[in-house]
């Protein structure tokens, strides 16, 4: 799912295992302060499948965008630095 063969470089922020460990490290940091290291082990467990549904529905929806568009997921991921370049 890179965009490198379009000419655009990519940003890590657009890969999927950064959205995905993104998700988790916010979740796990927030569910840890409400309820302290107690339950690490839930948290931990319930952070890993909710990064993994969020991961799958960002990444569904940048794919069901870039066909509404008529292009290439790859090229709607980079579509901010395509944009800040034009200026």
């Amino acid at each position: 799912m890179g965009s490198q063969g379009h000419g655009q470089v990519q940003r890590w922020q657009d890969r999927w295992w950064a959205v995905g460990l993104l998700v988790l490290v916010v979740w796990v940091g927030i569910r840890l302060a409400f309820d302290g290291w107690s339950g690490w082990p839930g948290i931990l467990v319930g952070g890993l499948v909710y990064a993994g549904f969020m991961t799958w529905f960002v990444m569904r929806r940048r794919r069901r965008d870039a066909r509404a568009v008529g292009t290439d997921a790859a090229r709607v991921a980079g579509a901010g630095a395509a944009y800040r370049e034009e200026r």
